[in-house]
């Protein structure tokens, strides 16, 4: 719809291209979890929580208002 949007209004189609507003699954799936990778980034600590953040770092995420409370939490 973008895209069609954009070539109504003379872009060029060469240069237009939509990126989906999702996570690949297929990339980004618990079936690729690593006990190595997970004691890393917990500095080996492996139960403790990890907390990730996929998205936009803009002002209209609110990603501070997360982190603010993740950081809040007894976990």
């Amino acid at each position: 719809m973008v895209q069609l949007e954009l070539s109504r209004n003379k872009c060029r189609d060469k240069r237009i291209d939509v990126w989906p507003r999702a996570v690949d699954t297929a990339v980004f799936n618990p079936a690729f979890r690593s006990q190595a990778m997970r004691e890393r980034l917990t500095d080996g600590n492996p139960e403790a929580t990890i907390l990730v953040y996929v998205g936009r770092l803009g002002a209209g995420t609110h990603a501070p208002h997360v982190l603010i409370g993740a950081s809040q939490c007894a976990v």
